[in-house]
This record gives structure tokens, sequence and C-alpha cells, in this order.
């Protein structure tokens, strides 16, 4: 059996993210298996609301007249907006500048 040829690969292609580029390196196809991973996506996202459609009754679900309304409590607002900043901080540093995104993330996190 031949042992396919150790990949050579770029400073630039050594990021985790870049698996489709590190698998192409190696000589395998990038995409083996996709139809079949298509195809079991497609009946799952068809069987899913078939099987709700069939069992989940029609009409809208009985209220309780004393019950609460849903409202968000103090400081709840606050943790929201720190969790947005968070996550643009750390695709921020990732993408301008080349960071590692954990960098943004610890950073967002100790804005607090």
């Amino acid at each position: 059996m031949a042992v396919p040829p150790k990949p050579r690969l770029e400073p630039w292609a050594t990021h985790w993210g870049d698996i489709h580029l590190k698998v192409g390196l190696m000589g395998r196809p990038a995409l083996t298996g996709v139809q079949f991973q298509f195809r079991a996506s497609l009946i799952g996202w068809f069987k899913t609301p078939f099987l709700l459609s069939r069992y989940i009754p029609k009409g809208r679900p009985p209220f309780n007249s004393d019950e609460k309304v849903a409202t968000i409590k103090r400081g709840g607002k606050a943790i929201i907006a720190l969790f947005a900043m968070t996550i643009t901080f750390a695709v921020l540093s990732h993408q301008m500048l080349h960071l590692p995104a954990i960098w943004g993330m610890m950073f967002g996190l100790a804005i607090p």
C-alpha cells in the first residue's frame, strides 16, 4: 500500500481552522463522504417537522391567567452586552490583529 507523501504546510496553513486546506494538501479529497452526510442531514431536516406535526396538538396552548409576564432582571441587559462584546473582541482580535481568538475572548471576559 502506497503511503502518501508528507504534506508541506506553509506557515499560514497551520492554523487549526484550515482543516480543508490541510486535508487537500495531504492528497485526499476534502469532500469525501459529503453526499452521505448531506442525505442524512436532509432526512433529519424533514423528519423532525413531520414528527412534530404528528404529535403536537393543533391550536394554542392554554395559559394561566395568573402567570407573570417574563421580564429581564436588573443587570440582565449588561450581561447580554458583555457577552456580545466578548464575542466581538474574539473575532476582531483574530481577524485584525492576527492573535489567537482566545486572547480576544479573555480580553472581553476581563472587562467587567
